[in-house]
């Protein structure tokens, strides 16, 4: 299945998981450039100021643990993602 995706967009493979895990959003984060998903039919991408990073330790981690941070404070996932990337950034 997951070589189906390698020659999707990321806009099909946000649809491709979207259908296949029958959820409502996907967000896939894209490092440096920033987070592409799909909430319910809306595409979205999330684009980051540039800043020095001195390093990626835990930026994954941090950007999970907002995401749901927003999104159980009932923000948006487009908001959540924001949010989320901006902290992971830091």
């Amino acid at each position: 299945l997951m070589l189906e995706l390698i020659n999707l967009g990321i806009e099909e493979q946000c649809k491709w998981f979207q259908d296949i895990l029958g959820c409502e959003s996907v967000v896939i984060t894209q490092g440096g450039d920033g987070v592409k998903g799909l909430s319910g039919e809306d595409y979205f991408d999330v684009v980051g100021k540039n800043s020095l990073v001195n390093s990626v330790i835990g930026a994954g981690d941090c950007f999970t643990a907002f995401l749901a941070m927003g999104l159980s404070c009932g923000l948006s996932v487009i908001e959540s993602s924001s949010i989320a990337y901006e902290a992971g950034s830091f």
